[in-house]
Parts: structure tokens; C-alpha cells; sequence
């Protein structure tokens, strides 16, 4: 019966393509995994503020420099 339903059958070479990616995806994770540890941590280094800047005394305090305390980790009520 299925016989019948299938005429024909013609290879491709996505089954070929399919497993060369996958063996290249392999590959690349296993390379990121052996070499995680030795990249630099700059992910965040654009965020980071420097904690040793001079405040500025000749304005008063504001609502953000109270954000900016925070955001240090001083808490501004104290």
C-alpha cells in the first residue's frame, strides 16, 4: 500500500548539509567551552562608573545625585 503511494525517490544533499552544520555547531560550542575562561570580562565595563570621582561641590545635591548613590550602593537617606 505504501509502495503504491510513493513513484519515486531522488537523494538530495540536505541530509549531508544538515549534519555538517550540526558538526560545526558542535564544534564551536566545545570551542566556547574550552575557551570561555580566558576571554576579558568587558561586558559591563561601559557601565561602570568611576567610584573615586571628585563630587562636585559647587552645586547642591539633587534627585540624581541621589540615583547615583544608589546606583554606587550608598544609601541616600542615611
Amino acid at each position: 500500500a505504501i509502495a503504491d503511494l510513493v513513484s519515486s525517490m531522488s537523494l538530495t544533499p540536505w541530509p549531508a548539509v544538515t549534519l555538517l552544520a550540526e558538526l560545526l555547531l558542535a564544534a564551536a560550542a566545545i570551542f566556547t567551552l574550552v575557551t570561555a575562561r580566558r576571554w576579558q570580562g568587558s561586558a559591563g565595563r561601559k557601565y561602570r562608573t568611576a567610584t573615586d570621582a571628585p563630587a562636585d561641590a559647587s552645586r547642591p545635591h539633587d534627585a540624581i545625585d541621589s540615583w547615583d548613590d544608589l546606583s554606587r550602593g550608598a544609601d541616600p537617606t542615611a
